[in-house]
């Protein structure tokens, strides 16, 4: 595995965020973390191979899935500012137009972080702005109508910090 991945967590229990949260604040593998309300529940940025935090997140139990994606190509930072609004953007494109696409992410405003997936046609991108409708104008009339999307997730980050 690359030091580059993403952690994604499905909760089965809502109860389970708050502790595992607390166990991804605490990590020394984990960048940042975040919040979301999605398809996934948690996503957190890896910096080593994450085994042993895989064990202690299954332990909390109520866990759905946990999923962790190997990262290529990263632009930005996926740190999140907490004065401004976030999403998480999980884009299926066209193999072949996966890099134009990515230029293309990687060259909006509001685009703060981009990366595809190592092993597949996906791409995860981090968007912001100053509200979530801000952010939905933006992933449906500049990213949605981008030549090779085919599908995408949008899942927004909540701050668990400031509930």
């Amino acid at each position: 595995m690359s030091t580059r991945a993403l952690l994604l967590a499905r909760m089965s229990d809502p109860e389970s965020l708050v502790p595992v949260a607390e166990i991804l604040e605490h990590s020394e593998i984990v960048d940042c973390w975040n919040a979301v309300d999605g398809h996934v529940d948690l996503v957190a940025k890896l910096n080593a191979q994450p085994a042993e935090l895989l064990e202690e997140i299954w332990k909390v139990g109520g866990i759905d899935d946990v999923e962790v994606i190997e990262l290529s190509d990263e632009t930005g930072s996926i740190l999140c500012n907490p004065s401004f609004c976030y999403s998480f953007v999980f884009l299926e494109v066209e193999p072949a137009k996966r890099s134009a696409i990515r230029d293309q992410l990687s060259a909006l405003q509001q685009v703060g972080f981009c990366s595809s997936r190592e092993d597949g046609a996906e791409l995860v991108a981090v968007v912001n702005g100053a509200s979530f409708q801000s952010i939905n104008r933006a992933v449906n009339e500049q990213i949605r109508p981008i030549d090779g999307v085919l599908r995408l997730k949008q899942d927004r980050v909540i701050n668990l910090k400031n509930i």
